[in-house]
């Protein structure tokens, strides 16, 4: 059969031909897309940065190089904020924010020094800056630590 004599399928008469964006989108198309866009704008949630402080200040007047770490009230896994040499000062920047509560724990030598909770409103008060109390350094005293001055 030559192209003329092919025969063609019947049209609906009262259907008319895409018009418009109806054209080049067919409903699998949209679907993609829309499906697409809500995927990016789950990803953003999910991609939210946590909290960060920028500047947490720690003072050691001890006699000691102390290993500081920090946790949430609620105890969900523990910050290393790293170490505090001898008789110094030391800033902590972007530290992720603990929450209502922060739990420090300090150690020296291998020996436990304990914890100190103390509430965010309170660091807040005192400009983020925080010395480490004598109840640590007493513990340690009493633990057998030995001081490096």
């Amino acid at each position: 059969m030559s192209p003329r004599t092919t025969p063609r399928q019947a049209r609906d008469e009262h259907a008319s031909p895409p018009t418009g964006l109806r054209r080049y989108l067919s409903f699998p198309i949209i679907a993609t897309i829309v499906a697409v866009a809500a995927l990016m704008v789950a990803s953003l949630e999910l991609l939210d940065e946590p909290n960060h402080v920028s500047r947490l200040t720690i003072a050691n007047p001890s006699e000691y190089a102390l290993d500081v770490a920090v946790t949430s009230g609620g105890r969900h896994g523990w910050l290393a904020l790293s170490g505090l040499p001898v008789g110094t000062t030391s800033d902590f920047h972007d530290v992720l924010d603990q929450g209502d509560t922060w739990i420090f724990s300090f150690r020296a030598q291998g020996r436990d020094g304990g914890e100190v909770s103390i509430s965010r409103a309170d660091l807040q008060a005192a400009g983020w800056n925080i010395t480490v109390p004598g109840q640590v350094l007493d513990r340690l005293r009493a633990a057998g630590a030995q001081g490096n001055r």
